[in-house]
């Protein structure tokens, strides 16, 4: 990678961060206060966050996954999915 691809990796990266953060307040507050459909409730959950218990849900195959106890939560997933999305390993 050359200079100038860095420098572009790293805007696009700063430009990441605030859009995620910009997005941060609704964490902590509903986006709308809707009584009939509660999907828009603000849950809480930030970066580093932890899950409490384990969580088993099904793959498309039917077979058990199993997100253990003490491991990132989606948004922390997510949000590094997003960073890594150009890394390459080989």
């Amino acid at each position: 990678m050359n200079p100038k691809e860095l420098i572009t990796q790293i805007k696009d990266y700063a430009d990441i961060a605030d859009a995620s953060y910009a997005m941060l307040q609704y964490v902590w507050e509903n986006i709308e206060q809707d009584e009939k459909n509660n999907i828009y409730k603000a849950d809480k959950l930030t970066f580093g966050d932890k899950l409490k218990q384990y969580i088993v849900m099904k793959n498309s195959k039917g077979e058990d996954i199993v997100k253990p106890k003490n491991t990132n939560t989606a948004y922390a997933y997510a949000i590094r999915a997003r960073f890594e999305q150009n890394k390459i390993v080989k």
